[in-house]
Order: C-alpha cells, then sequence, then structure tokens
C-alpha cells in the first residue's frame, strides 16, 4: 500500500438522499491542511451548480474537488524545501450544509484498471434541506489500513420470568497517510467510530406474554476489510480477492456463505452458490423443519429450488404461497428474503424499537398486539406499523391438523429494502435477480389471512390444502401505486401409496392457483394455474439398492395473457439407482439416474431436455 506516492486527491460531493432531486450537498469553502499548516492549494472544480456564492449538488449531480499536491511546497524549521514526496499529512475542512454525502479517493486508490474509486468519509444525518446543518467537516486522507471491533454482550434467562439479551460494539476504521519516500518512518493515523446495539426484554407469565426490543446500527459501521495481494497491491472493488468478512451472508443457513470471496473460510460451496454473479444459480431461504442444516426449499442441495423441479415439487410450495410476517413491508415474507449483506441482527443505518404483547386465549389460540417504529439515521425515511397476529393451531385426532393464521397491519413506512431474489417466468430459465422494494406501504392497511389443513384420518393417504389472500389498501393517494392490490394463492393436493412385498408406488396430484393485482400503476396483473399429476414407483433391486421410476404430467395456464408467458404441457420421465453401503466407518449413498423433460407449448415448438446425474455424499454412521 505504501509503494504510491500520492500527488492527486480528489473529492466528491453528492446528494445523499438522490431520489428527491433536492436539498444535496451544499459547499460554502474549503481548505487544505499539509503537515498541519494551510497549503495554498485552490481545487479544480468540477460540476455542480454555483448559486449565490456557493456550489450545490443536487439529485444525481456531483461536485468534484481536485486537489494537484505536487503544485506546493512549504520551508521546514530547518530551512528545507518540502513537497510532496516528503508530506506526512493531508487533512480537508469543508463548509458543508443539507444532505451531504463526501467520499474521497487519490492516485493510489484504484482500481485494476487505475480508476479511482471512492470511499466514504462523511454523511449528514437525516435528510436537511434548508442549510439548518452548516457544518465543518474535518477528515484526514489516508489508505484504510486495519478495522477494529470490540465490545460486550450480556444475557439474563428467565430471571421471574424475564429474559434479557444485548450487545453493545464499537468499530474503529484506521487509515494511513502513504509516501513510500524511506525518510518517512511513521505515517499519520486517522480513525473513523461507528457503533451498533442492541437490548431485548422477554417477560412470560402464562397465558401472557411480552416482549420489546430497541436497536441502533450506525450507517457506517463495518465488519468489512480490504486485504493485500503480493506487493500489497489492493483492488477496492474486487470483492473476491481483496475483501474480508467478519459476518458472514448467509440467508439460507446452510454450509455455505452466499457470496464468493477468495479466503478460504469465506469461499462458497459451488459455482451456484456464489452469490448472484453467476447466472442460473441461487441462494433459497426458508426454514430447516427438520433439523438436517439443509434448506427447506433445496434438500437435494443443487442449483435450484425444489419447487421448481419434476417430482419434488409435489411436496415443497413456493414461498409466495406461504404464511410469513414482512415487518419491512417490503411485500417479501422476511424468512425468505435473500440480500448481498452480512448477516447482521438488524440493518445498518437503521435505528428503532419493537414492541408487542399477547395472550394465549385458549389452548393453541394466541393473539398478540404490537408497535413498530424504526428510521434511517442518514435519511429521512421511517417505518411505523401497528399490528394483530392471530394464529390458531389445532389437531384433530384421526382427522387431521389445522393452522390459522391473521395478521392486520396499519403501516407508513418509506424505506427501501431491495433485495437479491430468484425468480422464474413460466417456461423459461431462471435466475437470481434484483428485486426492488415497490414501497407499496407508505400509507396503507395491510391484512393477510392464511390457512392449512392436513387431513391424515386415511392410513398410506394425504390430503393437504393451503389458502392464502393479501390485500393491500392505499389510505392515502399514491400517484405511482394502484389504490388496491391483492394476491390469491391456493394449493390443493393429495397422494395414495400402494405397498406390496417391499414394492411402493404413489400416486399423486397437486394443483396451484394464483392471481395477483400488481402494485404499481402500469405493471401487468398475474394468473396462473398449474397441475402437476405424477406417479412414482420404488422398487428394492438388491440389498442396499433401490430403482426409482417416476412419470409427471404438467399443465399450467396463464389467465392473465402475459405476452411473455406461453401457455404449455409438460411430460417428465425419470428413473434413478440408490444404493448405500457401508466403508471403513462410513456410509456412502450414490443416485445416478436419468430425466428427460419435454414441454409442448402452444405455437407448436416441443422443448426437450435431457439430465444425466450422479451424486455420492459420505457421512460416519
Amino acid at each position: 500500500q505504501n509503494s504510491t506516492r500520492v500527488r492527486t486527491i480528489m473529492i466528491r460531493l453528492s446528494d445523499d438522499s438522490p431520489e428527491d432531486g433536492e436539498g444535496g450537498a451544499m459547499l460554502f469553502a474549503e481548505q487544505i491542511f499539509i503537515d498541519g499548516r494551510p497549503a495554498d492549494i485552490r481545487p479544480e472544480i468540477r460540476g455542480g451548480i454555483m448559486r449565490e456564492g456557493r456550489y450545490e449538488a443536487n439529485g444525481n449531480a456531483q461536485i468534484v474537488l481536485v486537489y494537484d499536491l505536487t503544485r506546493w511546497f512549504y520551508i521546514d524549521k530547518n530551512g528545507q524545501p518540502v513537497d510532496a514526496s516528503k508530506f506526512r499529512k493531508v487533512a480537508f475542512e469543508l463548509v458543508l450544509a443539507n444532505d451531504f454525502k463526501v467520499e474521497v479517493t487519490s492516485n493510489a486508490q484504484t482500481n485494476e484498471l487505475g480508476q479511482p474509486i471512492f470511499l466514504t468519509v462523511a454523511r449528514a444525518p437525516g435528510n436537511i434541506k434548508d442549510a439548518t446543518n452548516q457544518q465543518v467537516v474535518y477528515f484526514e486522507y489516508g489508505l484504510p489500513t486495519a478495522n477494529e471491533i470490540y465490545g460486550m454482550t450480556f444475557e439474563l434467562k428467565d430471571l421471574a420470568g424475564f429474559s434479557v439479551r444485548a450487545e453493545y460494539d464499537v468499530n474503529n476504521r484506521y487509515r494511513r497517510f502513504p509516501n513510500p519516500n524511506p525518510e518517512i518512518r511513521e505515517h499519520s493515523v486517522s480513525l473513523d467510530r461507528s457503533e451498533a446495539w442492541f437490548i431485548t426484554i422477554q417477560k412470560l407469565a402464562f397465558p401472557w406474554y411480552a416482549y420489546a426490543e430497541a436497536f441502533n446500527m450506525d450507517p457506517d459501521y463495518s465488519t468489512m476489510m480490504y486485504i493485500c495481494r503480493e506487493a500489497g497491491r489492493i483492488d477496492y472493488e474486487n470483492k473476491y480477492e481483496n475483501w474480508f468478512e467478519f459476518v458472514d451472508d448467509n440467508d439460507d443457513q446452510d454450509r455455505w456463505p452466499d457470496w464468493n470471496r477468495s479466503n478460504i473460510n469465506q469461499r462458497a460451496g459451488n459455482e451456484e452458490e456464489r452469490g448472484v454473479e453467476v447466472i442460473g444459480g441461487g441462494v433459497f431461504p426458508g426454514l430447516d423443519e427438520n433439523n438436517d442444516l439443509v434448506p427447506d426449499f433445496n434438500q437435494n442441495m443443487n442449483y435450484q429450488p425444489d419447487y421448481e423441479e419434476p417430482f419434488l415439487r409435489y411436496k415443497v410450495d413456493p414461498p409466495e404461497y406461504l404464511f410469513g410476517m414482512d415487518m419491512n413491508n417490503n411485500t417479501v415474507v422476511d424468512r425468505f428474503e435473500n440480500d448481498e449483506d452480512p448477516d447482521y441482527p438488524y440493518k445498518k443505518d437503521h435505528r428503532g424499537y419493537n414492541v408487542y404483547v399477547g395472550v394465549e386465549v385458549l389452548r393453541g389460540v394466541k393473539l398478540t398486539l404490537g408497535h413498530l417504529h424504526e428510521w434511517m439515521i442518514s435519511q429521512d425515511r421511517r417505518s411505523r406499523s401497528n399490528y394483530i397476529l392471530l394464529t390458531v393451531e389445532k389437531s384433530f385426532p384421526r382427522v387431521g391438523e389445522l393452522r390459522v393464521f391473521e395478521n392486520y397491519r396499519r403501516v407508513k413506512d418509506n424505506i427501501p429494502d431491495n433485495l437479491i431474489q430468484w425468480a422464474q417466468l413460466p417456461g423459461t430459465k431462471a435466475s437470481m435477480v434484483a428485486f426492488t422494494d415497490p414501497l407499496a406501504c407508505r400509507d396503507t392497511e395491510v391484512n393477510t389471512f392464511y390457512t392449512d389443513f392436513h387431513y391424515t384420518g386415511l392410513d398410506r393417504f394425504n390430503l393437504i390444502a393451503k389458502f392464502k389472500y393479501e390485500t393491500y389498501r392505499q389510505l392515502t393517494h399514491q400517484p405511482d401505486l394502484r389504490d388496491y392490490s391483492d394476491f390469491l394463492g391456493i394449493i390443493g393436493k393429495a397422494d395414495y401409496t400402494l405397498s406390496v412385498k417391499g414394492v411402493s408406488l404413489q400416486s399423486r396430484i397437486k394443483a396451484m392457483l394464483l392471481r395477483q393485482r400488481a402494485f404499481r400503476k402500469g405493471e401487468p396483473d398475474r394468473g396462473e394455474f398449474w397441475l402437476f399429476p405424477s406417479v412414482v414407483g420404488r422398487i428394492p433391486v438388491f440389498e442396499g439398492g433401490t430403482l426409482e421410476l417416476g412419470l409427471e404430467y404438467t399443465n399450467f395456464n396463464d389467465l392473465t395473457d402475459r405476452p411473455d408467458v406461453e401457455n404449455f404441457r409438460g411430460l417428465v420421465f425419470a428413473v434413478q439407482l440408490s444404493t448405500s453401503s457401508s466403508y471403513m466407518g462410513y456410509l456412502l449413498t450414490s443416485n445416478v439416474g436419468y430425466r428427460q423433460d419435454t414441454r409442448y407449448f402452444e405455437d407448436g415448438s416441443v422443448k426437450v431436455s435431457n439430465t444425466i446425474f450422479v451424486q455420492i455424499f459420505a457421512g460416519v454412521e
């Protein structure tokens, strides 16, 4: 890092809330200090608008200050000239106002192509637009050299029914001014500090229960450090080779991090697990109800979710049909969300609290009332919601199990929570795509009703029905949103298994209906009907070996006549040989098989795909 002499420093000023197009960075004055002395270096100013003696950058506009350090020198106390080859410390004072963001770079801070990479050094809290926050922002220039986190945790369990968890952390990020001159043995150090904390309190006093939490994550809190290649080279944009994360991103909670890093402890398990850089791969968050440390949406641990794969999709349902809480109001159930951020307990740049109280009205029937309020620290964005949750979970002997969830929310939320989600149009190849929060809950009533019933009254026969209906009603008119949006999802499936002398034959049928009215005006509605009848047979062929055969039919109909979606019929045939054997204390399981998937589209075209697969698993007996 110390191999390049700093000759040019660039400061970029921008609007920290560019979406509103106003109240951006306002520059009144600037001054550069070199080795503690005011330097007579006037920057070249690029961009911005000069208005009433000051520069402004609103919306996507930027102001760039370019300082050429080679044009100035000073005389030290020994009467010797000191030029850029001997500078030890460079600092800046900027008089700024409104919603500013300050980033800095130099000729020593570039990517592999030599292009400058800007790193943030300061930003204004909130979204002030009337210049009442005019202030002097002071910072020293340097390259990142260390990241330090220290803190403490506290936990108290079941003291008179109370349980408490708390954590407080301080994040120090160090920078040093580089200069390869051998006369300089100590480099000037500067420090940025951020904090993160939370506290949760829980009280149980049957049939009552209560919970409260408060939290804070500073916007610049970071658990990432830049690491050097050979000879100290850093490409600040290269996440794969030059970023090290203290906290992993593992939204699906499997054995591999979701992102791809060259460090041995942060390398994803396969190419498709390496974030969204690989088209076709994916991360599928959800539950692990069977506690096998494998996501329930991807039990075979391959490159696509089980609810998209033939035969497996009978048991696994798409997450949009299922119930879950959406506390950040981005229209995606929280436990199914995937992003590219470290797995902090709360999001950066957020501060707030959440409180709820509940009671078990009857056995298996719970009622919960709560209030959530959080806000962004660096921007004037807030989320407030009052919510009610009614849950019913009943088991009826010799009949089955019933679950009912009713969740009503009154929400005012303009905080964007964008994601990276798996998406697939029927009949097309899927991939991880960016999901943009539609901000559908700026002033909204949201109601979600969900119920499912699993009938188990007959041996070898299962019947499952699921119903979800969700509505969004805008309480104030939004120019880009419909006043009313809704989602209807219905799933019905049944199977019967016949077994004779170790040979089993299971017939199955599954139907799914989806109707969704889009949130934004001009966006198409969705309407889909799927039908999956199938039959699966299992035949033991030798000790430890099983031959499995399957045939599945698919009938897809688009109910809204979308131009990019075509109806089709499909037929899938599969055969698989599974073997299990012991070897030196290990249990080896292998699957070898073949699958043919044929689809017949309305325009007369036919698409055939053939797959041959081999899987080998080893476990300790």
